[in-house]
């Protein structure tokens, strides 16, 4: 992943932003920055670690990738998420994350 070193807020005041992250990348940032944001990432070894997490604590055998994942929806339900090209799931709106308590969203980075 490549990162860069750049101020990060919540805007909490704005009548048109509220509740927005704002990200300033106009000027060089201030020797006391403590935030960073993600330019690049290597998405094959991103989807590694992401998949060597889960069956590291025995999701992929409880509920297979699918399960964990979703279905993409309108999708042919023949056309699982754990046979798709990464760059098509990357491509996806936001998919439901089935199986937990309340639903959850996976987007594109």
């Amino acid at each position: 992943m490549t990162v860069r070193k750049v101020p990060i807020d919540i805007e909490l005041t704005g009548a048109l932003i509220l509740g927005m992250t704002i990200t300033d990348f106009r000027f060089p940032s201030p020797a006391d920055c403590y935030t960073r944001v993600a330019l690049k990432l290597d998405e094959t070894a991103f989807w590694d670690l992401f998949v060597d997490a889960l069956e590291g604590i025995g999701e992929v055998e409880k509920w297979g990738m699918a399960g964990i994942i979703g279905d993409i929806a309108g999708r042919d339900p023949d056309n699982s998420i754990e046979s798709m090209p990464l760059d098509r799931l990357m491509q996806a709106d936001l998919v439901p994350v089935k199986h937990y308590p309340s639903e959850f969203y996976c987007s594109q980075v």
